[in-house]
């Protein structure tokens, strides 16, 4: 069998094409019997997405908030890495978290170790005063209070924004190493 090389551009045609109807066609399962996706448990598990380019794979969500939507997810061959990065208004990070999000296709799923998070809901500018991220270091969890940013042109503090949506835990998935390849069925 002969394949030709999807890349990141032909897939989001298929996907956001010209038609919903032909979008709404298009399942992770039709795209890994035509082409390379990458597995867990070296390959005899799950998958974990369609194999892009560099240690990303894009993968559709099938239930929940991202029911129906590709998200990209980065990897390597020792697993999903926690790629999280949430921002948030208050500096215990204990209030609505937000991802910086400006309408990419595919959107980058955020990982936390069990959970795929995304910006689900209206892209909105939003306020913030902590940022929370995965320390390797301490294998935890940080919340980081920033203070506020600094606008150079007025030459003062001003409160820190981005352009995002709220961060919604769209699966609770876990992939078991090593992660590998595995050629169309």
């Amino acid at each position: 069998m002969t394949t030709k090389p999807l890349t990141a551009a032909l897939i989001i045609a298929a996907l956001a094409g010209p038609s919903p109807a032909h979008a709404a066609n298009v399942t992770l399962q039709t795209v890994c019997r035509n082409y390379p996706c990458v597995y867990d448990q070296n390959g005899r598990g799950q998958v974990l997405g369609y194999a892009l380019y560099g240690g990303n794979a894009i993968r559709q969500e099938t239930s929940g908030p991202g029911v129906g939507q590709w998200f990209d997810i980065g990897y390597n061959k020792n697993g999903v890495g926690n790629t999280f990065l949430f921002y948030h208004n208050n500096s215990s990070c204990t209030d609505q978290a937000y991802i910086y999000y400006e309408g990419e296709m595919p959107q980058n799923a955020q990982y936390d170790g069990q959970s795929l998070w995304a910006a689900i809901g209206e892209i909105e500018t939003f306020t913030w005063s902590a940022y929370q991220y995965y320390d390797y270091d301490k294998g935890t969890s940080v919340c980081q209070p920033y203070g506020e940013c600094y606008d150079y042109v007025k030459q003062q503090s001003v409160p820190c924004t981005g352009t995002g949506a709220p961060a919604v835990k769209i699966e609770t998935k876990t992939w078991t190493p090593p992660l590998s390849f595995s050629p169309p069925h």
